[in-house]
């Protein structure tokens, strides 16, 4: 699996809880006014979400961004959900939650490579189908 992390820590932030579920797994919400929310399972393991920081996939927006600091990150966990990471300080620290929106066809491709090799292909595709509209951006 290619080693993109470069370092990279997770750091949820004091007093940020809009994205910290209270079902066992990961879901994802519809607020009032339509949007989407992931929220996380409870008792999230943080080695679980350091081994998703250490794999994901960085996706670049541009200047100040870069490889050694993306501006976002995806990754996908060994139940096939569908993680994305941000960061807010440059690249020092990453807080993530369950991704549904628009995703380009090369970051599927690169998402479902790792998906093959945790050996979780169906599970991945079951949340494909279920909270991504596929073309658009984000795109690698």
């Amino acid at each position: 699996m290619t080693d993109w992390s470069g370092g990279r820590r997770y750091e949820r932030g004091e007093n940020r809880f809009r994205h910290v579920g209270t079902a066992p797994t990961p879901e994802i919400v519809w607020l009032a006014n339509g949007e989407p929310l992931g929220k996380c399972p409870a008792n999230f393991p943080p080695g679980r979400r350091q081994r998703l920081l250490d794999a994901a996939v960085p996706h670049i927006t541009g200047a100040p961004y870069s490889d050694a600091f993306p501006k976002r990150l995806y990754a996908v966990d060994l139940d096939g959900t569908v993680y994305t990471g941000q960061t807010t300080d440059h690249g020092k620290s990453y807080h993530g939650y369950p991704y549904t929106g628009q995703m380009g066809k090369r970051l599927i491709a690169a998402l479902r490579t790792i998906a093959r090799k945790q050996e979780c292909e169906a599970e991945f595709d079951k949340w494909l189908k279920r909270y991504i509209k596929i073309g658009g951006a984000p795109e690698l």
